[in-house]
């Protein structure tokens, strides 16, 4: 959807954004799961399958864990195209 609106550069500087976060909680540790348990704020949790360092059963214990999260596992390209939706869906919902 970004690409075909035109949006290539934006979508390559998010994913390149979003790669480099993900890469520095790589290297962290999550707290423990009665600590996260207390975080009552909207949580999205983006997910995709394939994702070698971030595995789907992590996104799924946060979203279990989590009192007030929103989990979305992509299958495909397509579907984590449509990230930047999800996240700017997500936000608005978060400001109404």
């Amino acid at each position: 959807a970004c690409l075909r609106s035109g949006g290539a550069l934006r979508w390559r500087w998010a994913l390149k954004r979003y790669c480099d976060t993900l890469e520095g909680a790589a290297l962290s540790d999550l707290p423990p799961k009665d600590q996260l348990k207390t975080i009552e704020l909207p949580t999205l949790i983006l997910a995709w399958k394939t994702d070698v360092q971030h595995p789907v059963e992590t996104a799924k214990m946060l979203h279990a864990t989590l009192p007030n999260s929103e989990l979305h596992i992509a299958s495909t390209y397509e579907e984590i195209e449509d990230f930047p939706r999800l996240m700017t869906d997500f936000l608005r919902r978060c400001t109404e």
